[in-house]
């Protein structure tokens, strides 16, 4: 069974449209920290690991500047870090129906370019906002592929403002 769903991970990953691909990098990425986090609190003795903490902060931005200078890859790598099942779930979903959308308005190939600037965008407002608010005296992470996938939203709905979406049950 494990098998034949490793097959269809890699025949979508291989031959499916951009968006499938995305949520199989996110979901992956999810399930190897998950396993990392799970793994290092039983070998801890059920303790908070900071090994996995300074994995997580290995992958996510900083508000510090420093933090950003020594670790640029975060500028990318934040875009397919989660830590909740519910954020990640809640990505996804409004990745798929809304990055669908897209895809087919303007092509597969648009969608990764997008996805990848609106994740920067959504650094950029982070590091402004909390270099100029007073929260810059807390350190601060940030991961997550909210912004790009709000970037994908905003994007379906400008060029599609009159689209119909059928909601379940209502």
């Amino acid at each position: 069974m494990l098998q034949s769903i490793w097959d269809d991970v890699r025949r979508e990953f291989s031959m499916g449209n951009m968006i499938n691909k995305i949520i199989i990098v996110n979901v992956s990425v999810f399930l190897v920290i998950s396993l990392a986090w799970v793994f290092l609190r039983i070998f801890n003795g059920w303790e908070d690991s900071n090994l996995y903490d300074s994995i997580v902060r290995l992958l996510a931005v900083s508000h510090d500047w420093k933090h950003m200078l020594t670790r640029p890859w975060t500028l990318f790598t934040h875009m397919f870090l989660h830590e909740g099942f519910w954020h990640l779930l809640w990505n996804m979903l409004y990745l798929f129906w809304f990055g669908r959308i897209f895809g087919d308005l303007l092509g597969d190939r648009r969608v990764l370019p997008l996805y990848i600037l609106g994740g920067l965008a959504g650094f950029l407002a982070y590091f402004i906002a909390y270099n100029v608010s007073s929260l810059g005296a807390n350190p601060s992470i940030a991961y997550g592929a909210s912004g790009s996938v709000f970037a994908i939203l905003v994007a379906t709905g400008v060029f599609a403002p009159n689209y119909v979406i059928r909601l379940f049950i209502l």
